[in-house]
């Protein structure tokens, strides 16, 4: 018998589990190089053996070949064959050979990744064999590693880049796909969800960058975030939803903190999940929880009657925050109604304005209206002042709308700088408005007071979004007008390709003189029209 036949002898015992025939087969002078050999599917005989997850023929075959360690347990994570699992691993514990002890140090470290190998613990994150990684890092595996960005620089990606791109960039892949299963993030992380978050996002900016694995990344985000969306609908009470949303109710600042992280990342589907949306109605509502029930008569005319009040609650603020009326602006839902109430009022003094206008003199003096004014708006630059202290400014400017918000304050700032100014230097000059100069700072003040009130305006739309009817609208009217940019890109293309194809036309004919085609075309058109 040659060793062909004997390759084939041993598969079939291996499924017979006839242990005596592996025994008098692996006493083959040659029986090393059965090792090697495959069946029909392209399994070793080892690998068969997982396979079937017959243990008694395992560990013949291991004992006889003790280097196919790592080829074992990965098939046996492969199956998802628990049993094979942790019998390897009880082998390893025990050192029963030392060649399995090595061959298990060097999978467990970080040098398989550095040679962007399929390690056991990877294949089981991918598949989210959740007591296969149980065992595998109890038995002292290391956490998944983050790969590096795409386009790292470092010595370690130049070199695997000219080696192999390719393959870098599958290992990459392989590696996130480990990293977003949910059975990893359970056993891996202190906080489940937020890392999921940051994968998220993670996951998001690799499918812009790598392109040729768009949808492989973008099925990543899918699972993440099904994960969070699975683990926060298990919860059945608020004392389960306060724990994993971590809701701290002494700080009303990192009292949403999860929810806030949430907004960072974009995770719309978390938020909109009918769980954490009871809990942002009840921080939102607080004691006044109740109106919610009320009809929208009732709640209109509440929310009418405490915005009107929005002074004295203020001021109960300021004086005396720990008392009743002052605790009551704590409630979110009040804060807002304030705000608003305050934003119509300033609103209100900006329309008046130009009934206390005058030009008596070329640097008239501030009136009542706008120290009121002035009043407000170095509150709301105290309120943003404190926002960025306890958010920080990156978070502040990052924020939706911030952008109108700075252009907003800067040009009020200005236009009450330049009629100070303006008051300071012409407050005694009568020379009239005619024979101002076109850069007099009180036209310049009037120009940008103008401006900054277009924009507090416009700053309505931020209340809009709350609306559920308006609120759709905007947003869908928002994604809309980026699409309407990209039409009108492309037909401002095509007009000035026709109009840059007109000019070259054009541009040879000389009819300084008045004796070119052109006036002989009017000659023509003329005649006709006389006929």
């Amino acid at each position: 018998m040659d060793i062909k036949d004997f390759a084939r002898l041993l598969f079939r015992a291996i499924r017979c589990s006839d242990t005596e025939l592996i025994v008098e087969i692996l006493k083959y002078k040659e029986s090393k190089k059965l090792m090697n050999f495959k069946d029909d599917l392209g399994r070793t005989p080892i690998e068969y053996a997982v396979v079937l997850r017959d243990i008694h023929v395992i560990k013949f075959l291991f004992q006889q070949w003790p280097m196919l360690y790592s080829r074992a347990l990965l098939k046996a994570v492969d199956v998802g064959s628990l049993e094979v699992v942790k019998y390897l691993l009880e082998n390893e514990q025990n050192k029963v050979t030392s060649v399995a002890h090595i061959t298990f140090e060097i999978i467990k470290s970080e040098q398989a990744y550095s040679q962007m190998k399929m390690t056991p613990i990877l294949l089981a994150a991918q598949r989210n064999y959740y007591d296969i990684l149980s065992l595998l890092l109890s038995n002292g595996c290391n956490t998944i590693p983050k790969t590096h960005r795409v386009g790292c620089g470092c010595k370690e990606c130049k070199t695997k880049t000219e080696e192999d791109s390719l393959r870098l960039s599958r290992f990459r892949l392989d590696v996130n796909k480990a990293r977003c299963s949910p059975a990893m993030l359970i056993l891996t992380e202190k906080d489940p969800i937020q890392a999921a978050f940051k994968l998220s996002y993670e996951f998001n900016e690799l499918s812009m960058v790598e392109i040729e694995f768009r949808e492989e990344y973008l099925n990543m985000v899918k699972i993440v975030d099904k994960f969070t969306f699975d683990l926060i609908s298990h919860a059945r009470s608020s004392h389960e939803m306060e724990a994993l949303l971590k809701l701290n109710h002494t700080n009303r600042y990192s009292r949403l903190e999860l929810f806030k992280k949430a907004l960072k990342y974009k995770q719309v589907k978390f938020l909109s999940q009918a769980n954490c949306q009871q809990v942002i109605n009840r921080v939102w509502y607080g004691e006044l929880s109740y109106l919610i029930c009320q009809s929208g008569l009732i709640r209109t005319a509440c929310w009418f009657v405490l915005g009107l009040l929005w002074p004295i609650w203020s001021i109960a603020y300021l004086v005396a925050p720990k008392t009743e009326a002052g605790k009551m602006l704590n409630i979110p839902i009040l804060q807002f109604v304030c705000s608003l109430a305050s934003y119509i009022t300033f609103l209100l003094f900006i329309s008046l304005t130009p009934f206390f206008h005058t030009r008596e003199t070329a640097g008239p003096p501030f009136n009542c209206l706008d120290w009121l004014i002035n009043l407000w708006i170095i509150g709301q630059l105290w309120h943003d002042a404190k926002n960025i202290y306890y958010h920080g400014l990156k978070q502040y400017i990052v924020r939706q709308g911030s952008l109108l918000y700075i252009f907003f304050y800067v040009s009020f700032i200005f236009s009450y700088v330049m009629k100070a100014y303006a008051f300071y230097h012409y407050g005694s000059d009568t020379t009239p408005v005619k024979e101002w100069s076109g850069n007099h700072p009180t036209l310049l003040a009037e120009a940008l007071f103008a401006t900054s009130t277009l924009l507090a305006f416009l700053k309505l739309l931020s209340f809009y979004v709350i609306h559920r009817t308006f609120g759709p609208v905007q947003i869908s009217f928002s994604f809309s007008l980026g699409a309407l940019w990209k039409c009108l890109s492309l037909m401002l293309l095509v007009v000035h390709a026709f109009g840059f194809g007109l000019a070259q036309l054009y541009a040879n004919i000389d009819d300084s003189d008045g004796s070119g085609c052109y006036r002989d075309l009017v000659f023509l058109d003329s005649n006709r029209l006389s006929q």
